[in-house]
């Protein structure tokens, strides 16, 4: 993606929007949307969220639920204002980012980010499925949350979509909280329900053709006579396979603690050795070095250091001491010793998967006060020895922060195009 385009979702960080990016083609996750309807209270909501499914809720199904995404493209006084303080991801419409709640704008409470929408007539319903799509700058705005809510869960990659408190009538209760209605608001809804069913008819319909099926999880609901209906806990049953066994834990001390297969380090090293390799950093040697002075830094380690990149292009030279690391590298591959600043610049992605836990248990070791991170979340133009693609893990910007939030502190976040950039402090 080029710098200048638009994603759907944007963020503010304090000085500027930034892009946010939740697509991804295939999610392995099953997607379960929860509404508001009574079939929400026929579940167990501690089996609700866990391994194998992602959880995305709507308008008043907080506080009861507290889902792994919350969505409210309401009036944010609509919702309980409580959940803007969370630190599960909230996606809420643009145009309510300077709405002001304690003294605070929206845009700069956690982990909240606003749509773009396209308002579209039912008419061009099909536009869900374009603004399902990587370069999709905009979601579809049919005036409802459900359809939203299905455009993001589309674009998020899901496969299978199941829907919970999706009742889509008011003949037991209006809502699973039970809340009373007038006359008017129950006619309203019914219109609205009325407009859903045969939307979901359309939806599930289209989705089939593309590979996404689309299932129930609401006991009772009139959509079960055009989706199929199963209990959460046949769900549950049917995604232990895919979850990885229970295993007893090892200490890191007990297999050394590796950082890289012997196998890889030698191709890094034929890489280096026979290629130009490790040389990219220096495009953020003036930005890093403005940050180092900026904290008044006297020690830098640069951790995947490749060819001294960062070090030959610093502008300035002889406010800090800089200390080398790469695995890859004769003669810098020595482990290193705890520094107050860390850098460590595209090199995350170049990890090999089944060791990154231990490469951030490192990292969260080495940085005694704060640490600048650059990861690159797209296919490397490179193609090693081997036959794999150089960057080994390919995620998107909320796969990394999850897996960052593990073993740091978010300090501050942006997205600049595919490049994350992330600042951070060490718990320890």
């Amino acid at each position: 993606m080029k710098s200048n385009e638009r994603l759907p979702l944007m963020y503010h960080d304090g000085d500027t929007w930034r892009n946010y990016s939740v697509y991804n083609k295939n999610n392995h996750n099953v997607g379960i949307f929860v509404g508001c309807g009574p079939s929400f209270n026929e579940v167990d909501l501690n089996v609700l969220k866990g391994g194998g499914k992602t959880v995305l809720s709507i308008n008043t199904t907080y506080p009861t639920l507290k889902p792994d995404i919350w969505m409210g493209m309401d009036d944010p006084t609509c919702y309980d204002e409580r959940v803007y303080a969370e630190s599960f991801p909230k996606l809420l419409r643009g145009g309510f980012q300077n709405h002001e709640l304690e003294g605070r704008t929206l845009k700069e409470y956690p982990n909240t980010y606003f749509a773009s929408i396209e308002e579209v007539e039912l008419v061009d319903r099909h536009r869900i499925f374009e603004c399902s799509l990587p370069k999709s700058e905009t979601f579809v705005w049919h005036k409802n949350s459900f359809a939203m809510a299905m455009n993001v869960m589309l674009y998020m990659g899901f496969k299978d979509i199941y829907l919970l408190g999706v009742d889509l009538s008011t003949d037991k209760l209006n809502y699973f909280d039970g809340r009373e209605l007038t006359q008017k608001e129950i006619d309203w809804n019914m219109n609205l329900y009325d407009s859903l069913y045969g939307y979901i008819e359309w939806f599930s319909t289209e989705c089939a053709k593309i590979g996404v099926t689309i299932h129930s999880l609401s006991k009772g609901s009139r959509i079960n006579d055009i989706v199929d209906y199963v209990s959460l806990e046949e769900l549950n049953e049917s995604l232990v396979p895919r979850i990885p066994k229970t295993t007893e834990l090892v200490h890191s001390s007990k297999h050394g603690f590796d950082l890289i297969s012997d196998e890889y380090k030698k191709l890094l090293q034929y890489e280096h050795e026979n290629n130009e390799w490790g040389v990219n950093a220096g495009w953020a040697a003036e930005k890093l070095h403005d940050w180092l002075m900026s904290h008044g830094a006297t020690e830098v380690l640069d951790y995947g250091c490749g060819q001294s990149s960062f070090r030959k292009n610093v502008p300035v030279k002889g406010y800090y001491n800089v200390f080398e690391y790469d695995p890859g590298i004769s003669g810098k591959d020595t482990t290193p010793e705890p520094r107050d600043y860390l850098i460590c610049i595209d090199v995350l992605e170049h990890v090999e998967p089944d060791l990154l836990y231990n490469v951030l248990e490192d990292l969260e070791r080495v940085i005694k006060k704060r640490g600048y991170l650059t990861i690159a979340m797209y296919p490397a133009r490179r193609i090693l020895k081997d036959g794999r693609n150089a960057h080994l893990i390919v995620e998107d910007s909320f796969w990394w922060i999850n897996k960052l939030r593990e073993h740091f502190i978010i300090v501050k976040s942006e997205q600049e195009g595919l490049q994350l950039n992330v600042q951070v402090e060490s718990k320890i």
